[in-house]
């Protein structure tokens, strides 16, 4: 059922001390944003730096908060990406206590940005 959305989701582990947060999964169409396949990779290497900030701050957000999490994301370094688009990470937890998974999913709306 969820078949159409699997293109543009990402599931990131996060580590027992929440100091590391691994791709999982990572959808085709988020391969293609990327140029590369991050399965496997820690976060922070997928992304370029200012935007590998960014992601880590919202994982650590949802990690410390057990809330979903709404951001803006900016493909600044990709000429035929702009402006941004919506992403959505929300916490998952095999306990029903700690987040050890996140699901996130970006947008391909880029019209969603003039509701906000």
């Amino acid at each position: 059922e969820m078949r159409q959305w699997l293109p543009r989701i990402t599931l990131v582990d996060v580590s027992p001390d929440n100091a590391q947060f691994t791709y999982r999964l990572v959808g085709t169409q988020i391969v293609d944003l990327l140029g590369m396949n991050p399965t496997g990779q820690a976060v922070e290497s997928a992304w370029p730096a200012d935007e590998a900030t960014l992601v880590l701050e919202s994982c650590r957000e949802v990690v410390e908060s057990r809330a979903p999490v709404f951001c803006q994301q900016i493909c600044r370094w990709l000429e035929d990406q702009e402006p941004s688009a919506w992403g959505m990470r929300l916490p998952l937890s095999s306990d029903g206590k700690r987040v050890d998974v996140i699901l996130g999913y970006l947008s391909d709306n880029i019209c969603m940005l003039s509701q906000f």
